[in-house]
């Protein structure tokens, strides 16, 4: 089972685009332990956990306590729990990260790029930028989590740096770099545009780093190529609105998905972590989101695009079936970009791109060669 624990509410940040709404709840101990329960449940010996916000690392107790349980119930040899918290970074220290170094912590800090990127949204509550902070603090953990991810959100106000910001985050360490469109923002024609000539130099990048054999995942150019190479998404490769994964929220009720957990829990809430799931619920919301799109019927990238995140389609059109105009145009303007990328590094059989996209064993190479490295 793959759960995302929302500990709390509460950030440090003022980020103009966030969507978690400003109040102090957060976890408490018996809820924690309550929650890692329950995500036992069902048997699974693999269990993921995402420690996620608001800012979860303003409840690093909690988190030093869920962390403690975890490895207690893997020391009974039934369970493995694998990891990860999502946080803004400014409150990362070297304690905190060799802390999370020696419990396997994956990490992921929210980056939106260069300063000028960065600024235009991830600011403090007084206004100030917080790009210095997080610049200083990322340098800082890739020394300890050399593979941490960089999280960035793309907005029209800052789609024009996305190239730039795409090259300063690879250039200062980061290995994995995931960006996505927040389709919350008002997108139209110009600004999509401005989107489509940032992708357009960034995946000349792309080319290039990859010829030079730089091992690198940058989103969303790596799922598309994907599916260009493997076919369309795999129900595996999909989270499944409630089926899979699922989010907590700080009171203990179960959401199907992380931007669930705050709207209206009369129509989201699938259950809680000491009754469980409302399976008839889930599977409500679930059928309903799997129905045959119309609008998608004869697309040529149907099946490679995110017109299956329920997530999405609600938070844009208000219906978990009904994907909007604006992803639509997102997704056939990005699909081919990564699709010509693909073209021309098979062409010329490029070293990287076909171990990448051809050679499961890919993972550890690049671990290998990362060693060799160091």
């Amino acid at each position: 089972m793959n759960i995302t624990l929302h500990m709390t509410n509460k950030c440090n940040l003022a980020c103009d685009y966030c969507y978690v709404p400003k109040n102090t709840n957060e976890m408490n101990e018996e809820i924690i332990e309550q929650s890692i329960r329950y995500a036992m449940s069902d048997g699974s010996p693999t269990i993921s956990i995402v420690f996620f916000g608001g800012e979860p690392l303003m409840e690093k107790p909690l988190i030093e306590h869920a962390i403690g349980i975890c490895r207690s119930i893997e020391k009974k040899g039934r369970h493995f729990f694998h990891l990860k918290i999502s946080t803004n970074g400014t409150l990362l220290d070297e304690e905190t990260l060799k802390f999370l170094k020696r419990e396997q912590v994956l990490l992921s800090i929210s980056m939106d790029g260069n300063r000028s990127a960065h600024d235009t949204h991830r600011k403090f509550p007084d206004g100030n930028g917080s790009f210095d902070l997080v610049d200083e603090k990322a340098s800082l953990a890739l020394e300890y989590h050399p593979y941490a991810t960089a999280l960035s959100v793309i907005t029209p106000q800052n789609a024009g740096y996305v190239c730039e910001s795409s090259e300063y985050l690879l250039n200062k360490g980061f290995k994995y770099i995931i960006s996505a469109p927040d389709f919350d923002s008002v997108w139209d024609e110009k600004s999509m545009s401005v989107l489509e000539r940032q992708y357009r130099k960034l995946s000349k990048i792309y080319i290039e780093k990859t010829r030079d054999k730089k091992d690198f995942y940058l989103a969303p150019f790596e799922e598309k190529l994907a599916s260009h190479i493997c076919g369309p998404y795999k129900k595996y490769e999909r989270c499944e609105l409630g089926i899979k994964n699922v989010s907590i929220a700080p009171d203990g009720s179960i959401f199907p998905c992380i931007q669930f957990v705050y709207e209206d829990p009369g129509r989201w809430c699938i259950g809680d972590v000491w009754k469980g799931i409302d399976t008839a619920k889930r599977e409500a919301i679930y059928t309903e989101s799997e129905e045959e799109k119309e609008s998608c019927t004869t697309c040529e990238v149907k099946g490679r695009c995110r017109n299956w995140c329920g997530c999405l389609n609600w938070h844009t059109t208000g219906n978990v079936n009904k994907v909007s105009p604006t992803v639509c145009a997102y997704e056939r303007m990005i699909t081919p970009i990564a699709d010509s990328i693909g073209n021309r590094l098979f062409k010329k059989r490029t070293p990287l791109f076909i171990d990448k996209f051809y050679n499961a064993a890919y993972p550890f190479l690049a671990l290998f060669r990362e060693k060799k490295d160091i």
